[in-house]
């Protein structure tokens, strides 16, 4: 008989109430949980490639403390978000590859601090910070009137965005697999703020409308900074960028 394996019941409750564990194997899982079976290595390695968790983690005493970089999150109603799922951890750590690649290869080229990042910081008048913003990327006071569709006015905003140095990554599934899509309910858009490579991510599952709106708003984190505006102040100075 295979060895088995001794896992936490820290573990298995952590996976039970955060990960969403498939019908398939459910009730595998429910007679490690229990203790009425234990997994070999191999049944552990599998089980973690079905939910998409670090096999590592099933060694530790206590769940795992999954920490990221300096970030914002756009979610449905501006909600707080609370325990990501798989989907959002494995799209984050891959930006946050593409974030760091992005950095070492501008210092590397002697590329100064971008200039943007947190640049109107302390500017709290709406209509200031609306103005500055249109000026940082270069938009008249009617940008909207010369687009034709929504989608344009976000390739337009894309571009302007990209122009002062952001990356702006758009997808609806987690990298390249079509079974694990992302869920917008759970977020929109979020941003990993950087001195030398600030990256945004839009949710592409979400409305072209509202793909609009999570860039600006995104892009409002990285120039002033993590500035707490209420929803009200909020939903005022993304409508002065999209209209007069």
């Amino acid at each position: 008989m295979a060895n088995t394996v001794e896992v936490s019941s820290n573990i298995w409750n952590w996976i039970n109430t955060s990960v969403q564990v498939p019908a398939a194997v459910r009730e595998k899982f429910e007679q490690w949980r229990s203790g009425e079976k234990k997994p070999t290595f191999s049944q552990l390695e599998e089980f973690s490639r079905k939910i998409h968790v670090p096999i590592g983690y099933f060694f530790l005493e206590r769940q795992p403390q999954e920490q990221f970089k300096l970030l914002e999150f756009r979610t449905v109603d501006s909600r707080q978000l609370q325990d990501p799922s798989r989907e959002l951890i494995d799209t984050l750590r891959q930006m946050e590859s593409i974030q760091e690649w992005m950095r070492d290869d501008m210092i590397a080229g002697e590329n100064e601090e971008n200039r943007y990042v947190g640049s109107l910081r302390g500017k709290k008048g709406i209509a200031e910070l609306a103005a500055m913003i249109r000026e940082t990327l270069s938009l008249p006071r009617d940008w909207y009137e010369a687009v034709k569709s929504v989608a344009e006015s976000f390739r337009l905003l894309r571009e302007a965005i990209s122009r002062v140095g952001v990356l702006v990554m758009m997808n609806g599934i987690v990298g390249a697999n079509t079974h694990r899509a992302l869920d917008v309910s759970e977020f929109r858009a979020f941003t990993l703020i950087d001195a030398y490579a600030p990256l945004i991510f839009i949710n592409a599952a979400d409305s072209e409308s509202g793909r609009v709106f999570s860039l600006l708003h995104e892009f409002v984190h990285i120039v002033i900074l993590r500035l707490r505006l209420n929803s009200e102040q909020r939903e005022e100075l993304i409508g002065s960028l999209q209209k007069d």
